[in-house]
């Protein structure tokens, strides 16, 4: 099934659900989440640095963590923040990577993406560039196990960099990615979150309405993959977003067909009548599971999975980074 026809779908789908859904508490989210009530807290040994723009010069701070010298050369994970984070946005891989011996970057790449310096911008792409470099000039990776993780419009962000990237990330995980912005405003302003829908209007330099130009050209869905996978990327979506949560997972879906089209595995492509069960909830659980959740839909092509668990709007943190570990060995 064609990718856009996938997101054509779910708005269909969506004007029997989209009205008066619920925002899934983001910042709730990642202040509590190991599950406790107590403030998030930067672990002992990660600091603020301040990284220079190999574009315009201007400084980009990021939360950075390396590991003891004595240690030899560690994986390095990149964290990228949600839509409206910045830097600073309390992140759960943070402490897990300290306890599992691994490099930490959490850069900023120009902060909320509310304006046209935002969503995937030559700059933005130059600011996470120059993160890895950051952390290879002062720290020690391992530079054949560099990962990059995102959530939400961090893993929107993750599946632009992928196709632009220079240095050799060994895998991406996207979790409830965006890949279509235009589709994602219409979806967001339906859903009653305005907020959402103004920072679409704002990065893709629209008025009123959305420039469908100027968000084609910020979507990844519609970017050229490159000529050959860039690493691993995984894609993982909660059934219930879209339902209880602000990104449907059509977004999910049309990628993967984006990537499996792209990379000539037209076969792997999720079928239009699977996605129908996917998106209105109609598709029984499998027997896998990742972590506790059980898994509606997983297909896998070597350089690429989607994964549809048991969920919302959410990245589970603690098998994120069990994946993680597995992937680097």
């Amino acid at each position: 099934m064609k990718p856009r026809s996938i997101l054509l779908l779910a708005l269909v789908v969506a004007c029997s659900y989209l009205t008066g859904a619920k925002t899934y508490p983001l910042v709730y989210q990642w202040l509590h989440a190991s599950g406790t009530e107590a403030p998030f807290k930067w672990p002992d040994g990660f600091e603020v640095r301040n990284i220079q723009s190999s574009v315009d010069g201007s400084m980009q701070n990021a939360y950075f963590y390396a590991v003891p010298p004595t240690t030899g050369k560690r994986p390095l994970l990149v964290s990228l923040h949600f839509w409206a984070g910045n830097y600073a946005t309390p992140d759960a891989l943070a402490a897990l990577a300290k306890r599992n011996n691994w490099n930490y970057i959490h850069p900023d790449f120009r902060g909320p993406a509310v304006a046209t310096d935002n969503c995937l911008s030559d700059k933005v792409i130059a600011d996470l560039e120059d993160a890895i470099s950051f952390a290879q000039a002062n720290g020690n990776v391992d530079n054949h196990n560099i990962f990059v993780v995102g959530f939400s419009g961090g893993a929107y962000t993750a599946l632009g960099w992928y196709a632009k990237t220079r240095h050799p990330v060994k895998a991406w995980l996207a979790w409830a990615p965006i890949s279509d912005l235009a589709a994602w405003q219409l979806e967001t302003l339906r859903n009653g979150k305005a907020d959402l829908s103004e920072y679409v209007l704002g990065c893709t330099g629209s008025g009123a309405e959305i420039n469908t130009e100027s968000a084609r050209a910020r979507s990844p869905l519609y970017w050229p993959l490159p000529d050959s996978p860039r690493g691993r990327l995984e894609l993982y979506a909660g059934i219930k977003d879209g339902h209880k949560g602000t990104v449907p997972i059509a977004h999910s879906l049309a990628y993967f067909n984006h990537l499996v089209e792209g990379y000539a595995k037209p076969e792997a492509s999720v079928e239009s009548s699977v996605a129908m069960r996917l998106l209105t909830q109609g598709e029984p659980a499998t027997a896998n599971r990742i972590g506790d959740r059980a898994v509606f839909f997983q297909r896998d092509v070597g350089f690429a999975s989607l994964t549809v668990y048991d969920g919302g709007h959410e990245l589970l943190a603690e098998y994120c980074f069990d994946r993680l570990l597995d992937l680097s060995k």
